[in-house]
């Protein structure tokens, strides 16, 4: 709770650190209401909705609903 008052994005950021250690290829932005996911390696672009990836994270689902399912190529 106290560190939500010092950074009311550490939900955003602590998701974005695990999606980041999944696909540790990959350049992982916040990009306004979406978050912007780019790899040359696997020549990969695309933007999911914050809201939903925030939906899984909350759930503990987003490794088994989103990066396992390959949405984003691993």
């Amino acid at each position: 709770m106290f560190a939500k008052k010092i950074n009311k994005n550490i939900d955003v950021e602590l998701m974005k650190g695990e999606l980041q250690q999944s696909l540790p290829t990959y350049e992982i932005r916040v990009r306004g209401r979406n978050i912007r996911f780019y790899s040359s390696v696997e020549e990969f672009a695309a933007e999911y909705p914050l809201s939903f990836l925030m939906e899984l994270y909350k759930l503990d689902m987003l490794y088994d609903l989103f990066i396992l399912p390959a949405l984003v190529p691993n």
